[in-house]
């Protein structure tokens, strides 16, 4: 294999994130209107994106069916459930270093950092799949649209 792809090459540079300061009903809410599961938490200082968490639907979830009963979830902010120890990866590594940690920790989606340690995307586990697929059909050059197939997918009477 030649060309191993980088983070950097197929991570999400358009992701969700929230900040500390917002409430667990309005993270719930950006959540589910972006069809996302998690989101970073960050704090935006200079036009930079500084990384200070990890917040998912698990969270969420989990959070609102046992606190809403003893506690004001209205008044409730992220800060109070967001993962602090936030596993992260370089955009410099490689596909394989990626899958590595994705399957090490069972984790679905990893923050990426980039120069000065500011984060820069979002890297899924589909998003690896997607790459490694990419890259074994250039590898054996074999060219395949990937739409049409999609459509062929969808449609199995064609």
């Amino acid at each position: 294999m030649e060309n191993v792809p980088k983070v950097s090459e197929f991570m999400s540079k358009n992701f969700v994130y929230v900040t500390t300061d917002l409430g667990i009903l309005e993270a719930i809410d950006v959540l589910t209107k972006n069809h996302v599961s998690n989101a970073p938490v960050i704090e935006k200082k200079d036009h930079q994106l500084k990384l200070l968490g990890f917040v998912t639907e698990r969270d969420l979830l989990k959070f609102l069916s046992f606190n809403s009963f003893y506690e004001d979830v209205v008044q409730s902010k992220v800060e109070k459930i967001m993962k602090t120890h936030t596993v992260v990866i370089d955009s410099s590594k490689t596909i394989f270093e990626c899958e590595e940690i994705f399957e090490e920790l069972n984790l679905r989606h990893l923050p990426v950092i980039g120069e000065g340690g500011q984060l820069v995307g979002v890297v899924s586990r589909h998003d690896c799949l997607k790459a490694a697929l990419d890259m074994y059909l250039k590898d054996h050059n074999i060219d395949i649209d990937h739409k049409k197939l999609l459509e062929n997918r969808s449609n199995p009477s064609s």
